[in-house]
């Protein structure tokens, strides 16, 4: 009978396991499959947004300015992007409003402070997303260089207007216009012109005077700054002429009411408030501009006799006075030459009015010509103007920590 062997024991160490028999191979692992990517985040459109400024001609608006600018805009290269994008958001946005109506995709754009239509100078434009940031610049001092007419005042306070009244001018020298100038200078009340473009209830000043309307409320006198008043300039040789029209007995009328009405309301003691539009008062005492007189009654000159050498020989034509100020928001030039006028015993309409800064805009250093855009080909500006929003927008992003 055949005696059964035990089992041979497993080996239980690596040195075991060694000694004997060589394992059987290990089947391999499978290829382990490499994770999916994940898909990189698309980087938000960035439309070409900022600000320029531009050098408004005289004789237009500035909403006329900005729209002859965003004209050539719509139709360029350099906006082609913008405009496709804006374009496509709408269409989105639209997609379950048919009634909705695709109106036409522009340029996006504002100006930060208006100019007259006789004022030429700095109009700064903001473009798309740099709209947003104008506000600092209506609030913001501006630098102007103005010219007063003495003799005539008229009822816009400038060029523009028709005579209101005639004043004697032979008297008015450079020192009595120099020394007049200081009531004007610092923290000031000062009424805005009749014609202004203040409103009321919806409705402006200006419409009330040319519909001959009597005002539902006095104008009142604002809180305004004046950083520097200088005399740059006085000569009776010049080219100004008076306005060929005059306003109707019936407006002198209106304007000797409402020059009444005015009188009663400097009796109220001025009060300085405080306003985010305007520069804070300091504490300088407050003094208050001298209110239009539009009527008749022409104030009895004051000849100075301070000349050793006797008498100056008069002006042979009206003389003119340039200034040139920086001023806070809210500060109406023509103002300032109204009241001028009337400090010198005299009357003055202003006959030219330039912006020649505002905020880091300089007239003539970083502004664009009106010339070099309008009715320019987009070959002679689009890669200034391209450029110039760039580095607007990278500096801002300096400025704000924005990445």
């Amino acid at each position: 009978m055949a005696t059964s062997q035990p089992p041979s024991p497993k080996p239980n160490s690596p040195r075991e396991m060694d000694s004997g028999a060589p394992p059987e191979p290990s089947s391999p692992k499978p290829a382990r499959s490499p994770s999916p990517q994940r898909p990189q985040k698309e980087e938000p459109f960035q439309p070409l947004s900022g600000l320029i400024a531009i050098n408004k001609p005289r004789g237009i608006s500035s909403s006329q300015a900005m729209r002859e600018v965003m004209n050539h805009f719509n139709t360029s290269t350099i906006f082609a992007p913008t405009l496709a994008h804006e374009s496509s958001k709408r269409a989105e946005h639209n997609k379950f409003n048919r009634r909705r109506k695709n109106k036409r995709i522009e340029v996006k754009m504002g100006h930060g402070g208006t100019l007259d239509p006789m004022a030429s100078g700095v109009l700064v434009l903001g473009i798309m997303n740099g709209t947003k940031q104008l506000q600092d610049y209506l609030t913001g001092t501006k630098t102007y260089e103005a010219v007063a007419l003495f003799g005539c005042a008229t009822d816009t306070y400038d060029a523009l207007g028709k005579i209101i009244k005639t004043a004697p001018w032979e008297h008015v020298t450079k020192e009595r216009v120099e020394k007049e100038l200081g009531q004007f200078k610092g923290d000031i009340m000062q009424k805005p012109p009749l014609y202004s473009a203040l409103h009321h209830e919806g409705k402006r000043y200006y419409e009330y005077a040319r519909e001959g309307k009597p005002l539902p409320v006095e104008i009142q006198a604002r809180p305004v700054t004046t950083v520097e008043m200088d005399l740059v300039g006085y000569t009776d040789t010049h080219e100004y002429k008076f306005p060929s029209e005059e306003v109707s007995e019936e407006v002198k009328m209106e304007a000797e009411v409402l020059e009444k009405e005015m009188k009663e309301t400097e009796k109220q003691p001025a009060k300085m408030e405080e306003s985010d539009e305007t520069a804070q008062p300091g504490e300088k005492r407050t003094r208050c501009s001298s209110s239009p007189t539009l009527g008749p009654d022409i104030k009895k000159p004051k000849v100075d006799a301070s000349s050793e050498s006797g008498p100056a020989a008069p002006p042979k034509n009206p003389p003119t006075a340039a200034l040139r100020m920086s001023v806070s928001k809210g500060f109406y030039v023509r103002s300032l030459v109204y009241d001028l006028g009337n400090a010198v015993d005299s009357a003055a309409h202003m006959v030219k009015l330039v912006r020649t800064q505002q905020g880091q805009w300089v007239l003539g250093k970083n502004v664009f010509e009106w010339e070099d855009i309008v009715g320019q080909p987009e070959e002679k500006w689009g890669k200034r103007v391209e450029q110039a929003l760039k580095t607007w927008e990278k500096e801002k992003k300096a400025t704000t920590g924005e990445e």
